[in-house]
């Protein structure tokens, strides 16, 4: 006993760090090697990070199932490195994929690693997950017993965020501004749209956790390791979002939540790729689309590209810039410009333009390239009064002098002597009243909603007889068949009607109606028929990507424009029959269809048809005659449902031993499952 007593004390006194105070973080999980090769074995290695000798009596390993692995008689030198392997030291699986490793001592824990998560990827066949202080990286080079082969060479650095790294705001800036969107397809006719994702770094950099988002939802990556100078490409059945083909924006998010990539487009090529210049740094549009490739410049015979900055409202009588310096050629020649409005002009690309009366102005740009292409192109810009309250030019001012007094029997809209006077408005109450208007007339109309805001557009919808318009599309909530009135300002645009508007007040909810849909070969006149919902069967006899011809039965031929990003020509088949409602535009004197959604297109089968029309009216005729009666068969216990006429008679047969079938299989399963708890609960109390 006394020797027992001696040797305890004598190793309580030499054994350095058999008694200590340790803490988290004191040994470190320093290398993993999950999926070996032949020549190797699932490992772990610690590192000691103390100054000081360490025996690991009371240290143990232990995995996602909790098997653990002691670690008795072993010591971690000073500043040293230990490893054990599967099968000679611990005997728990490492799985490949993902895994949890605990370090603990006693019941403290001193570190854990889990690999195969948001923070740190999972190593690939004989490679080793290595650490680098906070962060973990992969490497080919299997390190253990000796310092972990971190070399400075650019090519072997990488990145894995941690969360509780002190260097975040580091590695934060580190990944912004080498994880752009190195090209994009925002617009295209095969519904084939992709974001391509480049690292411009010498680092490996985790995404998972990262996300991508538009103005209408969000993707997250998932175990996406992307390798230095390499491209990541998510199409749209990856991201699953469409990506609008009007105006939108790109943004990538860290897992944290913070901003490291943004881009705005507006108006973008259909079918065209657009790919970033690291020397203009802008987007450049391209017919040659090259997702995870490097990106190719081809040289287009395209018009050149109009793009103007400029307020879309401003104050009368104040000079406003309007900027077309970002217009640019596809094939990099040399460009002219012209842009003129009212009885001014001007061949600068940056102007200051200034209009003394308020309303919708336009200013027209025309612009041409050193090849001779042109491109032209008019835009509009709101011009208002200090007060932002329209002059009313039509009362007439009726001055009162001294105290006399006016009796009069007419209802007078205006305060006669208010400088400021209400607005006026034209009350429009037939789609052929539109005829008489002129140009910014303030109007009132009232229509029922035939599309929503976002539909067609962000920026304007459709009731019957007009498009309602919004610079910055700020709609109330609509629903289809709505009937709201609206006030705005009138004008054509293409030579289709449309009321801008100016804020959510300026439309009002009145009921719900009934939306008609008009078969058009049945319309004697269309222009009194815009904005309102149609329908026409035929076949398609041409096809393009933005839209299709169709011949009606009639023989009539109609353009159906495809301006919905969940609708393009490869929903068609040529010389197939459809049947199609959608909206009866116009523009410049061209008549068009446009259909809202999937479900406004119907493949129709000529003889099929037909089948189908005879069997619902020999149904009508049948069901005059139709009784419905309830026949309990008590032998067979099974409810039987009778529809019985003249010509035929169905059964529909409610078996309830079927039901009672599955009833038994249940409750079998639940005696079955509380058994098992009872005996566990049994061998837990012996």
């Amino acid at each position: 006993m006394i020797i027992k007593i001696f040797l305890f004390i004598f190793s309580f006194l030499f054994y350095v760090k058999s008694v200590y105070a340790f803490s988290y973080g004191d040994i470190l999980i320093n290398e993993i090697i999950s999926d070996p090769d032949d020549s190797q074995f699932e490992s772990i290695e610690l590192f000691n990070k103390t100054n000081e000798d360490i025996t690991l009596n009371g240290f143990s390993l232990e995995d996602a199932t909790a098997k653990p692995f002691y670690l008795n008689d072993f010591v971690l030198k000073a500043n040293g490195f230990i490893f054990f392997e599967k099968g000679e030291d611990f005997s728990f699986s490492l799985n490949n994929s993902s895994e949890i490793i605990k370090l603990k001592y006693n019941d403290l824990l001193i570190d854990i690693v889990e690999y195969g998560t948001t923070n740190i990827t999972f190593p690939k066949k004989g490679e080793s997950l290595c650490r680098d202080g906070e962060i973990f990286f992969v490497t080919e080079e299997n390190t253990l017993g000796f310092e972990n082969s971190i070399s400075q060479s650019e090519d072997e650095i990488s990145l894995y965020v941690s969360d509780d790294s002190e260097e975040e705001n580091d590695l934060k800036n580190l990944i912004k501004g080498n994880i752009i969107i190195s090209e994009y397809l925002p617009f295209s006719s095969e519904n084939n749209e992709f974001i391509e994702i480049f690292n411009k770094s010498n680092n490996y950099i985790d995404l998972s956790g990262f996300c991508i988002k538009n103005s209408l939802s969000s993707y997250y990556f998932k175990d996406i390791i992307l390798n230095p100078n390499d491209y990541s490409v998510f199409y749209r059945d990856d991201f699953l979002f469409p990506l609008l083909n009007n105006k939108d924006f790109l943004k990538i998010y860290t897992k944290n939540g913070d901003l490291i990539f943004n881009l705005d487009y507006k108006d973008p090529l259909k079918n065209f790729s657009y790919i970033f210049n690291e020397n203009s740094k802008k987007y450049i549009p391209t017919k040659i689309s090259t997702p995870g490739l490097e990106n190719i410049i081809e040289k287009q015979e395209e018009p050149p590209i109009i793009i103007c900055n400029f307020p879309e409202k401003f104050q009368k009588g104040l000079a406003f810039n309007f900027n077309c310096s970002d217009s640019y050629s596809l094939n990099n020649n040399n460009l002219n410009i012209e842009i003129s409005w009212e009885n001014k002009k001007s061949l600068l690309f940056d102007n200051y333009i200034m209009f003394l009366e308020d309303g919708i102005k336009e200013i027209n740009v025309n612009l041409k390239d050193s090849s001779g292409l042109i491109s032209f192109k008019n835009f509009f810009v709101e011009i208002y009064n200090i007060s932002n309250i329209l002059n009313d030019n039509d009362q007439k001012n009726i001055g009162v002098e001294g105290n006399s007094i006016i009796l009069s029997s007419e209802e007078f809209p205006n305060n006669i002597e208010d400088e400021n006077n209400l607005v006026d408005f034209i009350e429009i109450n037939d789609i052929s009243e539109f005829n008489n208007l002129q140009k910014n007339d303030y109007i009132k109309y009232c229509g029922i909603v035939t599309t929503l805001p976002s539909d067609l557009s962000d920026d304007y919808f459709y009731i019957e007889g007009s498009q309602i318009y919004n610079d910055n599309s700020n709609f109330i909530s609509l629903e289809l068949g709505d009937y709201i009135c609206v006030h705005g300002n009138f004008y054509t645009y293409y030579s289709e009607n449309r009321i801008k508007i100016l804020n959510i007040s300026d439309i009002s909810f009145l009921n719900k109606r009934n939306i008609n849909i008009l078969k058009i070969d049945d319309l004697e006149n269309l222009d009194e028929n815009i904005g309102k919902l149609v329908e026409v069967s035929g076949k398609i006899i041409d096809k393009k990507s933005y839209k299709i011809i169709l011949e009606s039965d009639s023989g009539n031929q109609y353009n159906i424009q495809l301006l919905s990003s969940f609708i393009s020509s490869s929903n068609f088949i040529k010389n197939e029959k459809y049947k199609i409602i959608g909206i009866l535009s116009i523009r410049n004197s061209d008549y068009r269809i446009i259909p809202r959604y999937l479900e406004d297109i119907t493949v129709l089968n000529e003889e099929e048809n037909k089948i189908l029309e005879e069997t619902l009216d020999n149904n009508i005729e049948n069901l005059e005659n139709t009784e419905l009666k309830i026949i309990e068969n008590n032998n067979s216990k099974e409810e039987k449902v009778f529809i019985e006429n003249e010509s035929e008679k169905t059964l529909i047969n409610y078996d309830n031993k079927q039901k009672i079938f599955i009833y038994i299989l249940v409750f079998l399963f639940l005696g079955i499952l509380i058994l098992i708890i009872f005996k566990i609960k049994n061998s837990i109390k012996n």
